[in-house]
Protein backbone atom coordinates (compact mmCIF):
# COMPACT_ATOMS: atom_id res chain seq x y z
CA UNK A 1 0.00 0.00 0.00
CA UNK A 2 1.55 3.92 -0.51
CA UNK A 3 3.01 5.25 2.51
CA UNK A 4 0.48 8.60 1.69
CA UNK A 5 -2.56 5.95 1.79
CA UNK A 6 -1.27 4.30 4.83
CA UNK A 7 -0.90 7.83 6.37
CA UNK A 8 -4.18 9.01 6.09
CA UNK A 9 -5.55 5.80 7.30
CA UNK A 10 -3.36 5.66 10.47
CA UNK A 11 -4.23 9.28 11.25
CA UNK A 12 -8.10 8.52 10.48
CA UNK A 13 -8.27 5.56 12.76
CA UNK A 14 -6.61 7.37 15.59
CA UNK A 15 -9.00 10.42 15.05
CA UNK A 16 -12.34 8.15 15.24
CA UNK A 17 -10.69 5.91 18.18
CA UNK A 18 -10.88 9.41 20.43
CA UNK A 19 -13.78 10.95 19.13
CA UNK A 20 -16.03 9.46 21.98
CA UNK A 21 -13.48 8.87 24.52
CA UNK A 22 -14.40 9.15 28.18
CA UNK A 23 -11.86 10.96 30.62
CA UNK A 24 -10.99 9.42 33.54
CA UNK A 25 -13.12 10.30 36.77
CA UNK A 26 -11.10 12.93 38.98
CA UNK A 27 -8.61 11.70 41.22
CA UNK A 28 -10.25 14.39 44.02
CA UNK A 29 -13.75 12.46 43.32
CA UNK A 30 -12.27 9.25 43.58
CA UNK A 31 -10.07 9.97 46.77
CA UNK A 32 -13.41 11.86 48.43
CA UNK A 33 -15.54 8.74 47.80
CA UNK A 34 -17.53 6.87 50.58
CA UNK A 35 -16.38 3.35 51.47
CA UNK A 36 -18.96 1.32 53.27
CA UNK A 37 -17.19 -1.56 55.02
CA UNK A 38 -19.90 -4.60 54.69
CA UNK A 39 -20.45 -5.49 58.32
CA UNK A 40 -23.79 -6.94 59.94
CA UNK A 41 -25.95 -3.47 59.42
CA UNK A 42 -24.91 -3.50 55.67
CA UNK A 43 -24.87 -7.20 55.09
CA UNK A 44 -28.36 -7.42 55.79
CA UNK A 45 -28.54 -3.86 54.14
CA UNK A 46 -28.07 -4.62 51.16
CA UNK A 47 -28.08 -9.21 51.06
CA UNK A 48 -29.32 -9.24 47.67
CA UNK A 49 -26.97 -7.39 46.31
CA UNK A 50 -24.03 -8.04 43.87
CA UNK A 51 -21.18 -6.42 42.62
CA UNK A 52 -21.72 -5.23 38.48
CA UNK A 53 -18.15 -6.13 38.23
CA UNK A 54 -17.31 -9.46 39.57
CA UNK A 55 -21.07 -10.61 40.32
CA UNK A 56 -20.36 -11.62 44.21
CA UNK A 57 -22.19 -10.94 46.98
CA UNK A 58 -20.84 -8.59 49.39
CA UNK A 59 -19.19 -10.48 51.65
CA UNK A 60 -18.31 -9.16 55.71
CA UNK A 61 -15.18 -7.12 55.89
CA UNK A 62 -15.05 -6.14 52.68
CA UNK A 63 -14.57 -2.76 51.17
CA UNK A 64 -17.13 -1.41 49.05
CA UNK A 65 -18.30 2.03 47.51
CA UNK A 66 -21.81 3.56 46.56
CA UNK A 67 -21.90 5.86 42.85
CA UNK A 68 -24.23 9.03 43.67
CA UNK A 69 -26.60 7.06 41.01
CA UNK A 70 -27.01 4.61 43.81
CA UNK A 71 -24.90 1.51 41.94
CA UNK A 72 -23.37 -0.01 44.79
CA UNK A 73 -19.78 -2.01 43.61
CA UNK A 74 -16.73 -3.38 45.27
CA UNK A 75 -14.02 -0.52 45.85
CA UNK A 76 -11.36 -2.59 43.53
CA UNK A 77 -13.53 -3.67 41.33
CA UNK A 78 -15.04 -0.56 40.37
CA UNK A 79 -11.86 1.90 40.85
CA UNK A 80 -9.66 0.52 37.95
CA UNK A 81 -13.07 1.54 35.57
CA UNK A 82 -13.08 5.12 37.65
CA UNK A 83 -9.48 5.58 36.95
CA UNK A 84 -9.97 5.11 32.72
CA UNK A 85 -13.88 6.25 32.94
CA UNK A 86 -15.92 8.73 34.17
CA UNK A 87 -18.71 6.97 34.17
CA UNK A 88 -21.29 4.80 36.26
CA UNK A 89 -20.75 1.44 33.82
CA UNK A 90 -23.88 0.64 34.62
CA UNK A 91 -25.72 3.40 33.87
CA UNK A 92 -23.71 6.03 32.60
CA UNK A 93 -24.12 8.72 35.38
CA UNK A 94 -21.17 11.26 34.81
CA UNK A 95 -18.85 11.52 37.64
CA UNK A 96 -16.39 14.92 37.91
CA UNK A 97 -13.40 15.05 35.92
CA UNK A 98 -10.44 17.16 35.22
CA UNK A 99 -10.73 17.15 31.45
CA UNK A 100 -11.34 20.90 30.65
CA UNK A 101 -11.90 20.21 27.00
CA UNK A 102 -14.29 17.45 27.74
CA UNK A 103 -16.14 19.37 30.27
CA UNK A 104 -16.58 22.54 27.72
CA UNK A 105 -18.07 20.12 24.88
CA UNK A 106 -20.41 19.01 27.42
CA UNK A 107 -21.10 22.54 28.15
CA UNK A 108 -21.51 23.55 24.85
CA UNK A 109 -23.69 20.56 24.07
CA UNK A 110 -26.07 21.17 26.71
CA UNK A 111 -26.21 24.60 25.60
CA UNK A 112 -27.24 23.81 22.00
CA UNK A 113 -29.83 21.21 23.41
CA UNK A 114 -31.47 23.83 25.07
CA UNK A 115 -30.92 26.79 22.38
CA UNK A 116 -32.56 23.83 20.15
CA UNK A 117 -35.79 23.29 22.74
CA UNK A 118 -36.56 27.03 23.24
CA UNK A 119 -36.51 27.55 19.30
CA UNK A 120 -38.30 24.56 18.94
CA UNK A 121 -40.53 26.03 21.97
CA UNK A 122 -41.04 29.53 19.96
CA UNK A 123 -41.95 27.65 16.75
CA UNK A 124 -44.53 26.33 18.30
CA UNK A 125 -45.85 29.40 19.85
CA UNK A 126 -45.76 30.63 16.40
CA UNK A 127 -47.77 27.60 14.39
CA UNK A 128 -50.67 27.87 17.74
CA UNK A 129 -50.71 32.29 16.68
CA UNK A 130 -51.69 31.26 13.11
CA UNK A 131 -53.67 28.53 13.48
CA UNK A 132 -55.86 30.55 16.24
CA UNK A 133 -55.73 33.63 14.09
CA UNK A 134 -56.96 31.36 10.84
CA UNK A 135 -59.12 29.87 12.83
CA UNK A 136 -60.74 33.43 14.25
CA UNK A 137 -60.43 34.44 10.44
CA UNK A 138 -62.55 32.02 8.87
CA UNK A 139 -65.13 32.91 12.07
CA UNK A 140 -65.36 36.70 11.45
Amino acid sequence: MDDNIQRILDHFFIDISSVNKQPPTSPLFLEEMDLIHFDEYHLKKYKSEKCPVCSDLFQKDEEGTKLPCGHLYHYDCILPWLKQHNTCPMCRYELPTLDVKYEHKKIAEKEEKYANSKQNSINQNKIKKIMESDINSMYS
